[in-house]
């Protein structure tokens, strides 16, 4: 038995109105996104993954954040190019070390990552 829509017409009018739907949904969507990209904490990347041990004097770390955040290593501030990425060189002390690495954006928010080198 087949069905039938008898009452279902495409109209210029409906066309319109489904259109106009669409677009309403696509830009609330799209300043939704935005809206949470602008509130949302920075993103913190570092090239070493891991804690680790070491026989070296120093240890570089390096990574990329969001744009226009400021990056500190045990709060000292961390220079950050253009692109978010950053590198800086810290001196280690015999035996356990640890190096909190924060990202902070234009909105007070806050990524942080700890790592914890030991230097033999």
């Amino acid at each position: 038995m087949a069905m039938r829509f008898r009452h279902l017409s495409v109209t210029p009018y409906g066309i319109a109105r489904i259109a106009w739907a669409l677009i309403l949904c696509g830009l609330t969507l799209y300043f939704a996104y935005h809206l949470w990209m602008l509130f949302r904490p920075p993103f913190l990347v570092l090239e070493q993954n891991h804690d680790i041990i070491t026989q070296e004097d120093f240890v570089v770390i390096k990574g990329v954040t969001q744009k226009e955040s400021h990056v500190f290593l045990n709060s000292r501030e961390a220079a950050v190019t253009l692109q978010g990425a950053f590198s800086e060189r810290v001196t280690l002390e015999q035996g356990m070390n640890v190096i909190e690495i924060k990202s902070v954006n234009k909105f007070n928010k806050t990524t942080l990552v700890v790592r914890r080198i030991i230097k033999q």
